[in-house]
């Protein structure tokens, strides 16, 4: 099985390897737009009146930015020529990445963050 997916990796990674720089390119141009509206909707939040509504349209705002991020970073280590390497450059961020697919796993599974999870059971 593993053999399998490596050479179907090696393959698509060989296909779009043309297109490598254009997509990472589209990728932090994408990222700018959503930490700006991220930035933004939080700037509203603290500077308007709250609502329920507000707020709500608020977190999910930064939930999809989350998201974006870590795909983005899957995105970033599947075009990486030699991915040890590349999570060895990118240290923080890989730790930053393993630590959200961690808190979303637990919200997944659990329906609980990991504060919640870490009050209840400690």
């Amino acid at each position: 099985m593993p053999y399998l997916f490596f050479k179907w990796r090696e393959n698509l990674r060989l296909a779009i390897y043309d297109n490598r720089q254009k997509i990472l390119t589209t990728l932090r141009i994408i990222g700018m737009l959503v930490a700006t509206t991220a930035i933004f909707s939080i700037l509203y939040l603290y500077g308007f009146p709250k609502t329920s509504e507000s707020v709500r349209i608020t977190r999910e705002i930064i939930q999809a930015s989350l998201v974006f991020y870590l795909i983005k970073y899957w995105i970033k280590l599947f075009l990486s020529l030699d991915w040890k390497q590349f999570i060895r450059q990118n240290l923080f961020e890989s730790f930053i990445m393993f630590f959200l697919m961690i808190m979303i796993l637990l919200y997944l599974f659990f329906r609980t963050s990991v504060q919640q999870f870490f009050q209840e059971n400690l």
